[in-house]
């Protein structure tokens, strides 16, 4: 466990230009566990550009809003999901509430329509 917060605290520390997370993500809770909840290290990776491949598998959209520091865009594809309208509402809420955290937010969802009239009907 030593091993892994080492490597995890050098991660923390570096900037990356583009990240894609596709098949797995790091689990938040273990996250919190390596660290104590130490306030003295930011638990943030630093992208510029971050992309998201989201299945049923890898749906934690926490991990992203919590421990991603992204300076430029945040691409999520839910093309893979069998999203809900309560994954959605979620979803929106948590892209309204805490979207300052990304400048810009694309969601990516060929499939599903009803996505788009959900979120043209909140927002409006």
């Amino acid at each position: 466990m030593i091993i892994v917060r080492c490597w995890l605290e050098h991660l923390f520390n570096c900037a990356f230009e583009c990240a894609y997370f596709d098949k797995g993500v790091f689990n938040p809770e273990m996250i919190n566990i390596l660290f104590d909840n130490n306030k003295t290290i930011p638990l943030k990776f630093n992208i510029e550009e971050a992309c998201f491949w989201a299945n049923d598998d890898t749906f934690h959209l926490e991990f992203y809003f919590e421990h991603l520091s992204i300076s430029k865009s945040f691409s999520i594809n839910l093309d893979s999901v069998d999203i809900t309208e309560e994954d959605l509402e979620i979803l929106f809420f948590m892209s309204v509430n805490e979207g300052d955290k990304f400048p810009q937010i694309y969601f990516c969802n060929s499939k599903l329509t009803w996505v788009y009239d959900f979120i043209l009907d909140v927002s409006i």
